[in-house]
């Protein structure tokens, strides 16, 4: 639960730690740091929080938060591809279930204020 999260990070910011958070996804990220604020927890000085996706909120939000930004088109592609049987490995078959191999697509971080540099370097 939230509760119990929030209990952590107070603890661990008492005891001198800089905790930091992932989120599955942008809106997860958008939910925890409106929840920790209204906690006392000030993002990014307490608790670092970073998503995934990129979203348009994201960059509205304030602080900006951190996330982690995809390639869709080039991983639609590979999607399309590997369910097709034409993932360029020459390996693979949907069909049976057989996996491929690991494909890579494009992603970078967009550094935003939801991050502070003590979190990240630790």
């Amino acid at each position: 639960t939230f509760e119990s999260l929030v209990r952590r990070v107070k603890t661990n910011i008492r005891e001198g730690f800089r905790p930091a958070l992932f989120c599955l996804s942008d809106l997860y990220a958008l939910e925890a740091m409106n929840y920790f604020r209204d906690q006392g927890i000030k993002i990014p000085q307490d608790l670092g929080i970073a998503g995934f996706d990129d979203i348009l909120y994201a960059s509205l939000s304030s602080p900006g938060l951190t996330t982690v930004r995809q390639d869709m088109k080039r991983k639609a592609a590979l999607a399309v591809d590997t369910l097709a049987g034409t993932n360029g490995v020459g390996e693979g078959d949907p069909a049976s279930g057989k996996a491929g191999g690991t494909r890579e697509y494009g992603r970078r971080i967009a550094e935003r204020g939801g991050m502070s540099a003590k979190c990240r370097t630790q």
